[in-house]
Order: structure tokens, then C-alpha cells, then sequence
């Protein structure tokens, strides 16, 4: 979410390059980011060990006041899971 759109809107992906924390935080500059949006397996505990590790560094990288947020993907998967079914 940004200042002009207060809805989550994906923009695209970040490759894991030596560079990519110093490349997120440009973005959350650039486009003026005040809320980032994690997507977290909670089911998944070897998982959600990485992701806490990137987030801790990711907040290292960011100005403190921008909000990391965790959003259980595991519904996400599950919907698309049933709507492969359906439209398979």
C-alpha cells in the first residue's frame, strides 16, 4: 500500500540477490511504501522461519515506520487449489 493506493497492490518481484534488501528499500522510497504486505504459511514451521529471518533484515533495510504485515497465505492456496479444481 502507498499513499495514493490504499489497497495492496502487488508490484511484481524481487529477485534474492546480494542486493535485495538495499533494492527494496529504494522501492519503498521511490514508491513512498508505508505498509508491506508478507505473505506467511503459518502451517508451514520450517517455512515461516525463513520468512521471519528476511522480514527481521527487511526491517534493518526499511525506515522503522514502515508497518510489515503478515497475511496467512495458507487460504490464498487453498482457494486456488479449488479453483484449479473447478476449472479444471
Amino acid at each position: 500500500m502507498d499513499a495514493k493506493h490504499p489497497i495492496p497492490l502487488p508490484l511484481g518481484y524481487v529477485t534474492n540477490t546480494p542486493d535485495l534488501y538495499p533494492n527494496l528499500a529504494s522501492l519503498v522510497i521511490e514508491k513512498s511504501i508505508t505498509t508491506i504486505v508478507v505473505g506467511y504459511p503459518e502451517r508451514n514451521k520450517a517455512l515461516t522461519v525463513s520468512i521471519d529471518k528476511f522480514i527481521t533484515n527487511l526491517g534493518y533495510s526499511i525506515d522503522p515506520r514502515i508497518q510489515i504485515v503478515r497475511i496467512d497465505e495458507h487460504f490464498s492456496s487453498v482457494q486456488a487449489s479449488e479453483l484449479t479444481h473447478i476449472t479444471s
